[in-house]
């Protein structure tokens, strides 16, 4: 401990191991704290530990501005957001307009009758009567939005290649058939 002693006072410190090792030493009948640090004692040259130092900077009038030391004026204050000008309450995405805007319901006349649907159900309705009079655009994505809505695997109904090898298998299983036929 004593060869950290040199001139500059603000280079003596002791650590919490030296201190420990301090105390394992010193008479049971001492009345020195456990850890200097934990009891806001001053260390040896006298100065306060640094919750202490930090708590009277904040209550004088001489506070310093620096780091992580904001101005007092600018802090926020309890009970303050720190983004008061976010997105205000209230404000929908995009799907949320769009779900809104198509689950509205307007006044259709069909058949005579006065019917109320929903704008989803107009457009689909529209979409079929466009496929069913010939549309062939129409037609293609209504079967896809069908397939979609029920799961189906857009895939399924394509004719895959065969690999050469079960291609030699069908070709010599259609040659045997044709063998029995003709003997």
């Amino acid at each position: 401990m004593t060869d950290q002693l040199n001139n500059d006072p603000g280079k003596c410190r002791v650590t919490d191991e030296e201190w420990a090792h301090a105390m394992s030493e010193a008479p049971e009948d001492s009345a020195v704290p456990e850890n200097p640090r934990q009891n806001g004692a001053p260390n040896q040259l006298g100065e306060a530990n640094e919750t202490e130092v930090s708590d009277k900077a904040e209550n004088a009038d001489d506070y310093e501005v620096g780091y992580k030391k904001p101005p007092r004026h600018t802090r926020y204050r309890p009970g303050q957001s720190g983004n008061q000008k976010g997105r205000p309450k209230g404000v929908k995405n995009l799907k949320i307009d769009l779900v809104d805007e198509l689950s509205e319901r307007v006044t259709i006349k069909e058949n005579g009758r006065q019917l109320k649907v929903s704008k989803q159900r107009l457009m689909i309705k529209a979409l079929i009567a466009k496929a069913v009079t010939g549309d062939t655009r129409a037609a293609n994505l209504a079967i896809s939005l069908l397939a979609q809505t029920m799961g189906l695997d857009p895939e399924a109904g394509k004719v895959k290649d065969l690999s050469a090898e079960d291609a030699e298998i069908l070709n010599d299983f259609m040659r045997q058939e044709m063998e029995a036929d003709n003997g």
